[in-house]
């Protein structure tokens, strides 16, 4: 069920990257029925196009947290979207980092802010069970960026000294000192470097875009899966790295030619 859930949503986030989403004024005066661990501070805002709810997580407690699990749940049955929901990694004590999830949308793929809702910031339960502490590498992984002719150059630099198999950052606009939009890089295989291009949010046409108007640009890291943790070689060291990330040694090469060789011959 959530498999298809997971490609029901990434379908209609498809869908409303081709169409367009949101109608209607950006609302503020949702009732959000909270529910959140003592010392953690939970806000939420609403994207400019109505697709997204944001929200500001702040650990004001003296603590570090692993993780959180952020799911908002909307009312409705008419709804092709009723609830989305997102994992959150290594929380200093008092820092901030945000989850960006999906508004509810109707079956005319409109995205829309609902009168009330609940959402619900969880630090233990069946959802964090097998999130693994990745917070060896919260130091070691990095984020910056640069803007040019509305192109935002996001960069990720890894000083772990192991491939990571996946580094999830979100992009956070301002402004007026509020966040107006998000958007979320999903990074995989990082080694001690990355970088990806991506356009400012824009509305209306690919030929025509019409681009958000914000005032700054925060970036997050907001999760780290180790879940792949070679270890990346040293300059010279001679060994290569091929494309399916397997490091091979140099030395080795002619054994397992030799092997392809007897192998062909026995045939």
């Amino acid at each position: 069920m959530k498999k298809n859930f997971k490609f029901i949503a990434l379908f209609i986030v498809s869908v409303l990257l081709i169409t367009g989403c949101g109608k209607g004024e950006n609302s503020s005066n949702s009732k959000v029925n909270l529910s959140a661990p003592d010392g953690v501070k939970a806000e939420t805002f609403y994207s400019i196009d109505n697709s997204n709810l944001i929200v500001k997580i702040t650990n004001e407690s003296s603590s570090d947290i692993n993780a959180l699990y952020v799911v908002a749940d909307y009312p409705g049955d008419n709804n092709l979207i009723t609830t989305d929901s997102m994992v959150v990694q290594n929380i200093k004590a008092n820092s901030t980092t945000f989850a960006s999830l999906l508004l509810p949308i109707d079956n005319d793929f409109n995205s829309y802010v609902p009168d009330s809702f609940d959402l619900t910031v969880l630090d233990n339960g069946e959802y964090l069970e097998g999130i693994e502490d990745t917070s060896m590498y919260a130091d070691k992984v990095k984020a910056s960026y640069d803007v040019e002719d509305n192109t935002i150059y996001f960069s990720l630099t890894n000083d772990s000294g192991k491939i990571l198999g996946g580094v999830d950052a979100v992009i956070v606009y301002y402004k007026d000192g509020k966040p107006i939009a998000t958007d979320s890089v999903n990074s995989l295989n990082v080694g001690d470097s990355y970088q990806v291009e991506r356009d400012v949010i824009y509305t209306g046409d690919f030929d025509d875009p019409k681009y958000i108007d914000y005032d700054n640009i925060e970036v997050y890291i907001t999760s780290i899966n180790d879940d792949y943790v070679e270890s990346i070689p040293e300059e010279g060291d001679g060994s290569l790295l091929p494309d399916d990330g397997i490091i091979i040694d140099e030395d080795d090469e002619g054994d397992i030619e030799e092997d392809f060789d007897e192998e062909d011959e026995e045939e």
